[in-house]
């Protein structure tokens, strides 16, 4: 799967393939003290991505980036 960057927005993300604005993961899970996994599904299109959160305290520490996902269909 393509890595691509995805423009996030404070309460949610939008789908790489139609744009359309999610607010809420399916699941989130937390990988490491700092980094949680957030699994998202476009209820417009059905692409289906996990992003990586870096959550450490400061706002400006907060970046997320796309990460592969293996899907079984």
């Amino acid at each position: 799967m393509e890595v691509v960057s995805t423009d996030s927005y404070s309460y949610g993300i939008a789908c790489v393939r139609c744009n359309y604005t999610m607010i809420a993961p399916n699941w989130s899970e937390y990988v490491t003290e700092h980094h949680v996994r957030h699994s998202w599904s476009c209820e417009s299109c059905g692409h289906q991505f996990e992003t990586l959160d870096d959550v450490r305290g400061s706002t400006s520490a907060k970046t997320r980036r796309k990460i592969p996902t293996l899907l079984v269909a």
